[in-house]
C-alpha cells in the first residue's frame, strides 16, 4: 500500500507542469461556462417574479411623457394623471411611489445598505402579483385597517418572519409601524417604471428588489404621494374596461399587458439560453480536445517508465488506476478553481441577483468531471496493452 502512495505521488509530481496545464484549461472553460449559466438564472429569476397579472391592466409605455411630463422639477404629474385618466375606455391609473427610508435598528445595524419603500394603490397592487416565498401578497383590505400589512423584498425578508413589527421613518418626520404579511421569492425583482430604454420584455421595467418594503395603506400611501416621491415621468399603469380602443390609446403610448411582457421575455430567454448551450459544448469540445493532446503528450513520455513498473511487478490495472487517480485529482483541482474564482469574481463586480455558487453551477462541474474521466479513461487504456519488455528494450526518449 506504501509503495502505491509514492508511486501516485511520483506519478503526479513528474507531470506537475502539466496537470496545472490542464487545470487552467478547466478553470478557463468552465469559469465562462458559470458566466453564462447566472446569466440565464438572472434571466430566468426575471421571469420569475411575477405569479400572476390582471388581464385588463397593461402597462402604458411614454403615456406620461405624452401627457407633458418629462421630469419631476418642470412636469405637472398631477395634470399628466389626469389627463390619462380622462382618455376613453381608460377605468383608472395605478401609481407606485419609491423612496428611500430608514428602518429601525436595520439602519444602524447595516448602515451600508439602502432601504426604500414601494407606495403602491389599488391598480398597481392588483396589476401583478409577485412571487412570495412565504405568506402573501397585498391586497384591497389591507388598505384602510389599523394595522399596516407590509411585503418584504430583498435581503430584509431574510431578517424578519410573518407576523414581525417594523418601526419605519419616512424621512420626513413620519413614523409608521407596519407588520409582515408576505416575503418576496429570493431574488425576486420588482417593477420600475422610471426606465427610457421601453421594450416589450420584463428586463426594462423590472430592478432587482435590494431592501424594499412593499406597502399599500393609504397613511403611507397619501404621505408619500403628498411628498411627491419617486413617481414615474414617463411610463404608467393603466386599467382599461371592454370600450377602450387601443389604435386610439396608442396615440400616447405603447399598450403592453403583463401576459404578453412574459411570453415576450421566456421566447428572449429560450434564445439566450440556446445560444448559451452551443457556445458551452463548444468550450467543453475545446477543453476535451486540449485534454486529451495533453494526456497523450504526458502518455508518450511516461510510456518508457511505466515499462519498468510493470518489470518491478506493478500489475497493468493497478498502473490505470494511479493514472486515472492522477487525472480525477487533476480535473477536481481544475473545477473547485474555477468555483471559486467565479465566486470571487462575481462578489467583487456585484453581480447582478448576487448569483454566486448555484446548484446548477455545482451539477455542470459533476457533469464535466464525468465526462473527463471518460475521455481519460478511453486515453489511457491502451496501459493495459504495454509490453514491459518489450519497452524497455528501446531508446529512452
Amino acid at each position: 500500500m506504501l509503495l502505491h502512495r509514492k508511486l501516485w505521488a511520483r506519478e503526479y509530481l513528474s507531470c506537475i507542469m502539466s496537470n496545472v496545464f490542464i487545470i487552467i484549461q478547466i478553470g478557463l472553460g468552465l469559469f465562462l461556462i458559470n458566466h453564462q449559466i447566472s446569466a440565464a438564472i438572472l434571466q430566468i429569476q426575471h421571469l420569475n417574479s411575477i405569479a400572476e397579472a390582471d388581464a385588463d391592466t397593461y402597462l402604458y409605455q411614454y403615456a406620461m411623457a405624452a401627457c407633458g411630463l418629462f421630469d419631476m422639477e418642470n412636469g405637472d404629474y398631477p395634470a399628466a394623471c389626469e389627463k390619462i385618466r380622462s382618455l376613453p375606455g381608460i377605468d383608472g391609473l395605478g401609481e407606485i411611489f419609491n423612496t428611500s427610508i430608514t428602518v429601525e435598528n436595520d439602519s444602524i445595524q447595516y448602515p451600508e445598505d439602502i432601504f426604500e419603500i414601494s407606495a403602491m394603490d389599488s391598480i398597481s397592487t392588483a396589476a401583478v402579483t409577485y412571487n412570495i416565498k412565504e405568506g402573501r401578497w397585498l391586497n384591497e383590505n389591507d388598505r384602510d385597517g389599523e394595522i399596516i400589512p407590509a411585503v418584504l423584498g430583498g435581503t430584509i425578508a431574510n431578517r424578519y418572519q410573518i407576523g414581525d413589527m417594523i418601526t419605519i421613518d419616512l424621512n420626513t418626520g413620519s413614523v409608521y409601524k407596519i407588520q409582515v404579511v408576505g416575503k418576496l421569492a429570493d431574488h425576486c425583482n420588482r417593477l420600475d417604471l422610471s426606465g427610457l430604454m421601453a421594450e416589450q420584455n420584463m428586463y426594462s421595467f423590472m430592478v432587482e428588489c435590494q431592501n424594499t418594503i412593499f406597502v399599500n395603506h393609504t397613511k403611507i400611501f397619501n404621505m408619500v404621494k403628498r411628498e411627491g416621491f419617486g413617481h414615474s415621468t414617463a411610463h404608467c399603469i393603466v386599467k382599461l374596461n371592454k370600450n377602450a380602443d387601443k389604435k386610439f390609446l396608442s396615440q400616447y403610448g405603447k399598450l403592453v399587458s403583463f401576459d404578453e411582457m412574459k411570453q415576450e421575455t421566456s421566447a428572449d430567454i429560450s434564445k439566450f439560453i440556446k445560444e448559451a448551450a452551443v457556445e458551452g459544448v463548444v468550450w467543453t469540445v475545446v477543453i476535451i480536445f486540449g485534454i486529451i493532446a495533453t494526456g497523450y503528450l504526458i502518455n508518450k513520455r511516461r510510456r518508457y517508465v511505466w515499462g519498468i513498473y510493470l518489470l518491478l511487478g506493478i500489475t497493468p490495472n493497478k498502473l490505470l488506476g494511479v493514472t486515472m487517480l492522477n487525472s480525477g485529482i487533476t480535473y477536481v483541482i481544475g473545477i473547485i478553481t474555477s468555483l471559486a474564482v467565479y465566486q470571487w469574481y462575481s462578489q467583487r463586480e456585484e453581480m447582478v441577483s448576487g448569483t454566486v455558487i448555484h446548484p446548477y453551477h455545482i451539477i455542470t462541474g459533476l457533469i464535466f468531471f464525468a465526462i473527463m474521466m471518460a475521455v481519460s479513461l478511453l486515453n489511457s487504456l491502451y496501459i493495459l496493452k504495454i509490453q514491459p519488455k518489450e519497452i524497455v528494450t528501446q531508446t529512452k526518449e
